[in-house]
């Protein structure tokens, strides 16, 4: 990745920023192909420069992609690859970004195929005419937006201990190929793997926590989005069958945990932990769903407030969310992201240290036990 592609790619997350979103980006989408009679290495298939998440006032998580390429590279060709990338991820929108001056037929076909096509004078024409209550460029939010503070995290992440690669690997790549419905068991599991590892005194590490409970919380948002139409007065059995993976799929494991019960009564099997369709941390699960669902207009605030505090701490900037944000923090938003970080600290068994320091970075340094439950 050059200097400019960065450059590129900030000027990017910034306008998505601008219209809301919030933001990743370098999201490499990648498969394991078989090699011989066993698994071969990873092998990248396509990347999104910069992804955008918005989880809309009705509860829908709208997205939007954005190609960032400089040099002689066919403006064209590229406009067919991102099409075919929208199809693959299913975005609502797709911007391309290019350093030289785009052809009014290559305008004229971007058009056609759904793409906004700009330069990167557009982008900053853009860029200036779209105004935030917050300023992102003089408050602590300009870590977002600064190439070498962008930099310095992406080096961070990337450089630490290898012990915590399963983590790495799983929030970098699997999540982004993964079902929806898997990344509700696959988090929260990889997290309780490598529990001996994570270190509450170690910044980096926290950020790996903040930014998992934001991977959270955007698959929290899918699920709500899944199961709010038809599983609403139920919605124990619609999250069942969500994390399942269908009714089909649902019904399957009532039969293999029906099958196992018996066999242990019948002492043809060892007797053992009695078998569930659900994860052990279900209960605990709902109760968050509702929890989120409720406030379904601030999960957006939510995913935001945790993108900035996720790179605060990875940079080690003692700059709370409520000074980041100013006037348009929004308490309840930053108390249903502290909710995720103590679901997901919890049902990984992670040290409860984790949580009080995203109490105060989130909350504020204020924040005591009776900030527990703004968000009921």
């Amino acid at each position: 990745m050059s200097e400019l592609d960065l450059d590129q790619k900030v000027g990017a997350r910034r306008l998505l920023w601008r219209m809301g979103y919030s933001t990743r980006i370098d999201v490499v989408l990648r498969a394991v192909e078989l090699a011989g009679h066993g698994r071969g290495a990873p092998e990248a298939y396509t990347d999104l420069d910069v992804l955008g998440v918005e989880v809309t006032a009705s509860g829908d998580v709208q997205s939007c992609i954005v190609d960032c390429k400089t040099g002689n590279s066919s403006v064209i060709g590229r406009m067919f690859w991102v099409r075919g990338l929208v199809e693959l991820f299913g975005a609502d929108t797709a911007f391309m970004v290019r350093d030289q001056a785009i052809s009014g037929d290559a305008q004229q076909l971007a058009d056609r195929l759904g793409i906004s096509a700009l330069t990167q004078g557009d982008l900053s024409k853009l860029d200036g005419m779209l105004q935030t209550p917050v300023p992102l460029t003089t408050t602590p939010l300009s870590i977002l937006f600064d190439v070498e503070k962008v930099k310095a995290t992406m080096s961070r992440f990337t450089g630490m201990d290898r012990r915590l690669k399963p983590l790495q690997d799983y929030r970098q790549f699997a999540y982004w190929v993964h079902e929806d419905h898997r990344n509700l068991v696959g988090i929260p599991d990889t997290l309780k793997g490598v529990q001996e590892v994570l270190d509450p005194k170690n910044p980096v590490h926290v950020g790996l926590v903040l930014d998992s409970a934001w991977l959270y919380l955007l698959s929290i948002a899918r699920a709500i989005g899944a199961i709010r139409t038809s599983h609403v007065a139920h919605l124990d059995h619609g999250l069942s069958q969500y994390i399942a993976g269908g009714a089909v799929q649902l019904s399957q494991k009532r039969e293999l945990a029906d099958l196992l019960s018996s066999l242990q009564k019948s002492g043809e099997i060892p007797t053992g932990p009695k078998a569930s369709v659900n994860p052990p941390f279900f209960d605990g699960l709902l109760e968050l769903v509702v929890r989120l669902l409720r406030r379904g207009r601030l999960l957006n605030e939510a995913l935001r407030v945790l993108e900035y505090q996720t790179a605060a701490s990875v940079l080690n900037v003692n700059a709370s969310a409520a000074k980041a944000f100013g006037a348009e923090y929004d308490r309840t938003a930053a108390k249903l992201a502290l909710d995720v970080v103590i679901f997901i600290v919890t049902a990984a068994k992670l040290d409860v240290a984790f949580i009080d320091g995203a109490r105060t970075s989130l909350m504020g340094a204020s924040a005591t036990t009776t900030d527990e439950n703004p968000s009921e």
